[in-house]
């Protein structure tokens, strides 16, 4: 369907097409033969980019503005970029007058370019000695994320009866615009979302749109009680932050959304870490070139760990390893040390880190 003429068929083509107009032959040597040449380049080109071009109206193949577009048939916009937040303490001169913590209120991070201001003005009452404010990157996007505590502390201009201010919780939440997979996903939910969340795909959808960062919901419901249903959800980074579930909570409580008989509940992955250690054999010929063999295993292993870290209720299966880890020119044998055969639970997800990879 979205197949491209063989250069070699478009020149064999316009050399026939030639002789039977002109009654020539045209040689290699020839100036048509190499204008020939360049017909069939550009032509090669031109139907690269038609098929390109017709493959952006199918979700499968879309991307960018052409996948905007798509889920807008389904009202499904992309997610915007997400600023990092975290909460500053304000310690004041004591007395003092009622003081507005607002958007001119900025405080700088210790790499000095990163602001973060309030998120909404707060007022603080005259003699109070400390004040927590929920401040936010001016920045969206994951820029303003993992600034410890401590690390935002310097106020852009001072402020009266203002003796310190720096953050006491680590900066998080911060997410760039969705990428297209992401979004590619929910439009393929989108079906779902026309009636409320009572579906399992449809809990999905919601829980999807909440934020970018998450990669994975599992929705399932107890039978011993009906009507209970639980959403686990699994972002990017763990452990799953809480903001991220804040806004899960809040789009699933909408009263267009949640079915009245449900009682949901938001929870977190739980983790289940694991270790991965494997030993390869390799055939004699292919010794000299250890290190390249270990540099590409390692990158098999790492892909294995991604794929079991990026789907709740994944099991860890070593078999898995061992067939990519075959699959690597010059490896005659995998001894998988660990991990061994584990399933996961419908509200996990396999967490792994590499032990070792060495060769026999």
């Amino acid at each position: 369907m979205f197949t491209i003429t063989p250069p070699d068929e478009i020149i064999s083509k316009l050399r026939e097409d030639y002789y039977n107009m002109t009654g020539v032959w045209v040689n290699p040597s020839d100036v048509e033969s190499f204008i020939i040449d360049l017909i069939a380049y550009n032509q090669t080109q031109l139907e690269g980019k038609i098929n390109y071009y017709r493959k952006q109206n199918f979700l499968r193949y879309a991307s960018g503005e052409a996948l905007d577009l798509l889920g807008e048939w389904f009202g499904v916009v992309r997610l915007p970029p997400q600023p990092a937040k975290t909460t500053v303490r304000f310690t004041f001169e004591t007395p003092h007058p009622q003081v507005i913590i607002d958007e001119n209120i900025k405080l700088v991070a210790k790499d000095g370019r990163t602001i973060f201001k309030p998120s909404e003005t707060v007022i603080v009452p005259a003699d109070v000695q400390t004040s927590d404010v929920v401040y936010e990157c001016e920045t969206a996007g994951t820029v303003g994320n993992g600034f410890v505590a401590g690390e935002i502390n310097q106020l852009v201009s001072p402020v009266s009866y203002i003796l310190k201010a720096e953050n006491i919780t680590v900066s998080t939440g911060g997410t760039e615009a969705e990428d297209d997979d992401h979004l590619r996903d929910r439009i393929r939910l989108a079906p779902w979302r026309f009636n409320t969340a009572g579906s399992k795909k449809g809990y999905i959808f919601w829980a999807m749109t909440a934020d970018s960062s998450i990669i994975d919901v599992n929705v399932y419901s107890d039978s011993t009680t009906p009507g209970e249903v639980f959403v686990i959800v699994l972002t990017k980074d763990l452990p799953v932050p809480q903001t991220v579930l804040d806004k899960v909570s809040q789009i699933l409580s909408a009263e267009d959304v949640r079915p009245l008989t449900d009682l949901v509940h938001i929870n977190a992955v739980t983790e289940v870490p694991y270790d991965v250690e494997v030993g390869l054999t390799l055939l004699p010929d292919y010794v000299p070139m250890t290190s390249q063999i270990l540099e590409e295993a390692n990158k098999r292993v790492e892909e294995f760990i991604l794929e079991t870290r990026s789907k709740i209720g994944r099991a860890i299966n070593p078999d898995v390893l061992v067939y990519k880890l075959m699959d690597i020119k010059g490896v005659f044998k995998v001894d998988v040390i660990s991990p061994a055969y584990t399933e996961i639970n419908r509200n996990e997800v396999g967490v792994g880190r590499v032990v070792g990879v060495s060769v026999a």
